[in-house]
């Protein structure tokens, strides 16, 4: 097994992923993949409750993200720089917050993970998968039109995404059904009408 190293020398094994449940694994494979593509340190800290609260250690890139902040932090101890310091501040008046720019896509993000993987794995057109999405998450995604709902996938969630990588090659039908089956009955019945891919 490879060993990784991190920001401050030491030396990681590899998380071993096959502890998450398919679906969780995903979930850090994007956040991982958005990361890397963006810098924004608040994938890393999903990343990181996502895996403690799982029971597990944190992969080496979240805590590369969270290590380069917390040594600017010990150079210099002031507490009201820590957000700065970690990155997740904006910093001068008018620059644009981190966190501000990935709001939406925080409090969407099941959703739109979901609607990715009805995608990849089901032979589903986009409005019908943005229908269940919509029908599995109503507090977050009750207000929007089906349209909105698949363009804010495929405008603002999709580009941040592998190109080419798709669930489908590591996913079996088993666990196929056990993602369809979760979804409430009234979802699960507009997407048991088209095939697995």
């Amino acid at each position: 097994m490879m060993q990784e190293v991190g920001c401050a020398g030491e030396v990681y094994q590899p998380i071993n992923y096959l502890e998450l449940s398919d679906e969780s694994f995903i979930q850090i494979y994007v956040k991982a993949k958005n990361y890397h593509k963006t810098k924004n340190v608040y994938y890393a800290i999903s990343a990181y409750t996502q895996m403690v609260s799982s029971g597990l250690s944190p992969p080496v890139w979240v805590l590369d993200a969270l290590c380069a902040g917390f040594k600017k932090h010990l150079s210099d101890p002031d507490p009201k720089k820590l957000a700065k310091q970690l990155g997740v501040s904006g910093g001068a008046s008018g620059a644009t917050n981190p966190f501000n720019e990935m709001i939406n896509l925080s409090e969407r993000f099941n959703a739109m993970s979901d609607m990715y993987l009805l995608l990849a794995l089901i032979d589903i057109p986009k409005r019908k998968a943005a229908d269940a999405v919509k029908k599995r998450y109503k507090d977050e995604l009750g207000q929007l039109s089906l349209k909105y709902i698949v363009e804010f996938f495929e405008e603002k969630w999709l580009p941040l995404q592998p190109e080419t990588t798709s669930p489908r090659d590591a996913v079996d039908l088993a666990a196929i059904a056990k993602f369809v089956n979760s979804f409430p009955v009234n979802a699960r019945r507009l997407i048991k009408k088209y095939p697995v891919r």
